[in-house]
């Protein structure tokens, strides 16, 4: 132990031409260190969608309030979001545009723009639902731009930037505060100094976190309300035409040479309609899986610890199992189900006992379990904090010269 960090300074006469930082820090700097870079974490995670008009402040609280604890208590769901979006707009904004020339390219900001609900209509009068606001989902878009380009609105790059309440500095300067952090903990191992369980579950965050950051780094950021397609002409007539089918009332008459499946083209009202499941791709398989393995992994950092009793610290194992097993599950029994219907000659009462019986594990049971792990690893780190050994008190010698903010 560094005896010198609980060591009182001695006075003496004269003046000093320098004074190195104390070589201590105390639990309340543990403490807001930790709560600081948590904060900034969920804050940067939760990358909205762009709602049908402005908020007030209470409602967008309520809208994002879902988000938030998701950012809290598995961010390693935002990482797996956010790098199957970067997967999917990467592919969607090297593909074919239509066949009319644009004058400004249409990139991965446009992609996630879209992604995001950044084009949406209100039906005109004489239609059955006039005055209802529907948003176009990124598979409507990648459509219209494949069949009919010139109904999505030419956007510039600037003028989808331009809207957005967060810059480049602003995203770099929250990235330098979660890796000077992580960077901080990473000395520490390498120092032999140990780290509190608020720190390791802080550190987990903080990695998915700039893992997300990179992902999501042209996704625009808090943007108000999307841009209005106006419906004027033939392509407002066969737009709607393709609502009216998806939603089994024809209007208008419509005819496409090689139309796909319409049914993820329109989000109406809120209610997305969903294309086709993530997990039925094998890389999506090992994403799912690999994942969770990492971030609870992380939490087996912390199995040498000192805790305030042998049974917290087994409780924390079963908690870490939980949470890194918990994609594997998942995409265990959406394996299982995948054989059950579309391999195995099933009756059709059979078929739906067993559908029904992987739902309520699928949503249900393994849910529970991984909200149950994880929240006892939140409620553990801060437990512990008044348990600390001294060491944990020593700071790594090289965040001495290191500017940061706390």
């Amino acid at each position: 132990m560094n005896s010198t960090c609980f060591a009182f300074p001695t006075p003496s006469p004269g003046h000093a031409a320098w004074v190195a930082d104390p070589s201590c820090r105390g639990t309340f700097n543990i403490a807001l260190l930790c709560l600081s870079t948590t904060l900034i974490c969920i804050w940067s995670s939760v990358h909205r969608d762009i709602p049908f008009e402005s908020l007030s402040t209470f409602r967008s609280l309520r809208r994002d309030t879902p988000l938030v604890l998701v950012a809290l208590f598995a961010p390693e769901l935002i990482f797996v979001n956010s790098y199957l979006q970067f997967a999917q707009e990467t592919t969607a904004s090297t593909s074919q545009q239509g066949n009319i020339i644009r004058q400004n390219q249409f990139t991965l900001v446009h992609g996630f723009y879209a992604t995001m609900g950044g084009f949406a209509f209100i039906e005109p009068e004489g239609y059955v639902s006039e005055g209802q606001r529907v948003k176009l989902t990124a598979a409507g878009v990648k459509f219209f731009m494949k069949y009919e380009p010139d109904l999505i609105p030419d956007l510039s790059l600037t003028a989808i930037t331009d809207r957005q309440k967060s810059n480049s500095l602003g995203k770099a300067l929250l990235v330098v505060q979660v890796f000077w952090f992580c960077l901080n903990c990473i000395s520490r191992l390498v120092e032999r100094l140990p780290l509190s369980l608020l720190e390791v579950s802080t550190l987990a965050h903080g990695i998915f976190t700039l893992s997300s950051y990179v992902m999501w780094w042209s996704k625009p950021l808090s943007i108000d309300e999307p841009t209005w397609i106006p419906l004027d002409g033939e392509h407002a007539r066969e737009a709607y035409a393709l609502l009216n089918t998806i939603h089994d009332t024809f209007f208008y008459p419509v005819s496409f040479k090689s139309v796909p499946d319409l049914s993820n083209l329109f989000e109406a009202h809120g209610f997305a309609t969903l294309s086709n499941s993530v997990l039925y791709r094998f890389t999506d398989y090992v994403v799912t899986t690999c994942i969770p393995l990492i971030y609870g992994f992380l939490h087996f950092l912390a199995l040498r610890a000192e805790f305030p009793t042998s049974v917290e610290r087994s409780l924390w194992r079963i908690a870490s199992v939980v949470v890194t097993s918990s994609g594997a599950f998942e995409v265990l029994f959406d394996f299982i189900r995948n054989v059950c219907f579309d391999v195995l000659a099933l009756s059709g009462s059979l078929k739906q006992t067993i559908g029904n019986g992987i739902i309520i594990v699928h949503y249900r049971i393994i849910p529970f379990f991984y909200l149950l792990g994880s929240g006892y690893l939140l409620v553990e780190s801060i437990r512990q904090l008044w348990y600390l050994p001294h060491d944990a008190y020593v700071v790594a010698s090289w965040s001495y010269y290191i500017p940061h903010w706390l």
